[in-house]
């Protein structure tokens, strides 16, 4: 079996998941390859698509007028000519947002190679006009037309007239086109999501992100505790590739405001020239790390994970803190409640400094340590990143077994 991924990355996020189901498909000794916008490293069997300057000007020319993919044309037809010369029995696309691929042109390529296409719903973004999440906003236009869009996009063309509604149009028009096509979604939630959108009469199926759990796991960090003073403290985490809102930075801060000085607040993500002059003094911004072992460190420094996003499509960073023994609390809504069992954590309902004290001391109220062979369980169980690339390995297989069945049945009627 030959398969060619697609994926605006191949490092961060959704690049580590395209790359674990690549180095799976060979193990198994099939043919792969991954192709990817930004964020990778060229080894073998691996193609960077295109320029980090072509990809910066096309996204300031959609700043600008909210067209992209324009720029990208060549860039795209080198594309077209490494997937022909590799013939791949399936051709599997990720996030295709980021300005590295003229969409129109790619998927009229994929109309007309009729081979079977899996677009993995990694967020909204195929679903609607632009956005890659709309639940916060309480927007349904993506049921519909998907114009007035209530985002602040900055487009300076914006107050003239809005091109989500053509966007929306187009990708309902360019997977549409594709005969031989399976969605899969990274959640039950987005699967539910994905029924009710433009892609309700095709083959939706679930399953779930899978992380490195023999990277993320319990260990000792005692002598991290030590580093910075929090032998004897409650630790809470929070864990995000950049904050905002959007992840309740804000409500971190108020939090951590209104906490005795048993507790200490950590925020991986957080540089500390981002930290506010009056933030609290038991708040520690951590800043970024790509390093896998380290946020495995700091993730088994905490005695609590706290996910406040209200938009999860899956929750990675909760399923890594989970692999490492942490009992979690999460946002009920969207994809974070099913990630989390009473054993492992608290769903609650908002991100109120008093809703989140309640659940923060229901957890200590029990065992903190009773909760690690739980949640270490449950994130091997669902959220290995083996299992998951297995999984869509069997699916493949599936789809191709089907598309053999029905040429096989096509040549009967033909005979007949």
């Amino acid at each position: 079996m030959r398969v060619y991924q697609v994926n605006c990355t191949a490092r961060f996020s959704t690049g580590k998941l395209a790359e674990a189901i690549h180095n799976e498909l060979i193990r198994q000794g099939h043919q792969a390859r991954l192709a990817y916008g930004n964020g990778g490293e060229e080894k073998k069997n691996f193609y960077h698509i295109g320029s980090l300057t072509v990809q910066r000007l096309d996204g300031k020319f959609q700043q600008i007028t909210g067209a992209g993919s324009v720029l990208t044309l060549p860039d795209t037809e080198k594309l077209i000519r490494d997937i022909e010369a590799f013939q791949p029995d399936i051709i599997h696309l990720h996030n295709l947002h980021g300005n590295y691929l003229h969409l129109k042109r790619f998927f009229a390529y994929l109309r007309k190679k009729q081979i079977p296409v899996m677009v993995t719903l990694h967020d909204c973004w195929f679903l609607t006009g632009g956005c890659t999440h709309f639940t916060v906003n309480g927007c349904l236009g993506w049921q519909g037309t998907c114009r007035a869009c209530p985002h602040t996009y900055p487009y300076l063309l914006r107050k003239l007239y809005s091109l989500t509604g053509k966007n929306l149009s187009d990708k309902k028009k360019w997977l549409g086109e594709i005969d031989d096509l399976t969605v899969v979604t990274v959640s039950e939630w987005l699967k539910d999501i994905a029924q009710q959108s433009h892609l309700k009469n095709r083959d939706v199926r679930a399953i779930y992100n899978g992380i490195d759990t023999q990277a993320f796991c319990p260990k000792d960090v005692s002598s991290l505790k030590a580093k910075y003073g929090c032998q004897d403290k409650v630790v809470l985490l929070g864990v995000a590739s950049s904050w905002g809102q959007n992840k309740g930075l804000s409500e971190w801060y108020h939090l951590a405001n209104q906490l005795d000085s048993k507790y200490v607040v950590m925020l991986v993500g957080l540089q500390k020239h981002e930290v506010p002059a009056d933030a609290p003094a038991n708040l520690i911004a951590l800043g970024r790390t790509e390093s896998d072992s380290e946020l495995a460190d700091y993730y088994n420094m905490a005695d609590i994970f706290i996910n406040m996003s209200y938009e999860e499509t899956f929750g990675l960073t909760t399923a890594e803190a989970l692999a490492c023994g942490t009992p979690v609390i999460v946002m009920g809504a969207t994809a974070n409640p099913e990630l989390v069992t009473a054993d492992t954590g608290m769903v609650v309902s908002n991100r109120e400094t008093k809703t989140l004290m309640s659940a923060i001391e229901a957890i200590q109220a029990k065992d903190l340590s009773g909760y690690t062979d739980a949640c270490v369980s449950r994130a091997r169980a669902c959220f290995d990143k083996q299992t998951m690339a297995c999984r869509y390995i069997e699916t493949y297989e599936e789809i191709l077994q089907t598309k053999i069945h029905r040429r096989g049945e096509r040549l009967c009627r033909n005979e007949k």
